[in-house]
């Protein structure tokens, strides 16, 4: 098995950057149209701030990967690359991977290895019990049959030792 890719399925992602821009927009234009601001404009403001923030941090990078050609999930011998968010596993320091909904749970072996700051392993495996979260993969990203891409890691996991929970996927 050599490397495979798939790319990101980036309608979705621009129809999304595209409703959040929008609604910034409605919110700035009736924010600067106020004449004497009050402590609720400055709370507005503030929410307005925060989801510009989100925007950049989270759903541009992603939006301008699947544009430039950039695959969305990786799979080598060695390593599993998830460019969405920015994080490779080691496959033999993947324990499990599991199918939930439309997303893969990546359970680690060895957390401590991936994140160094205390808290941020005790987020991550508290994490790991939800149906989605920022370590997964989501299929909903990816150009191509769910189905497909799943026995494609399922064959991985086989192949290198790793253990894949779950059969299909539960829509």
């Amino acid at each position: 098995m050599g490397k495979v890719a798939y790319k990101f399925n980036y309608w979705p992602l621009i129809l999304v950057a595209g409703i959040l821009l929008f609604a910034i927009y409605m919110i700035a234009h009736a924010f600067f149209r106020i004449e004497y601001p009050t402590t609720r404009d400055y709370l507005k403001g503030g929410l307005l701030l925060m989801a510009c923030v989100f925007i950049l941090i989270v759903i541009f990078p992603v939006v301008y990967k699947s544009i430039i050609g950039v695959p969305a999930l990786v799979l080598t011998p060695e390593h599993l690359i998830n460019n969405a968010r920015g994080r490779v596993f080691d496959w033999h320091d993947i324990a499990q991977v599991k199918p939930r909904g439309t997303f893969f749970i990546i359970v680690l072996k060895d957390p401590a290895k991936y994140f160094s700051n205390r808290f941020i392993r005790k987020l991550y495996l508290l994490s790991t019990l939800l149906p989605f979260n920022e370590y997964g993969i989501s299929l909903n990203l990816l150009l191509g049959n769910n189905k497909e891409i799943l026995n494609q890691v399922k064959a991985y996991h086989e192949k290198f030792g790793c253990q894949v929970t779950g059969t299909s996927l539960d829509r």
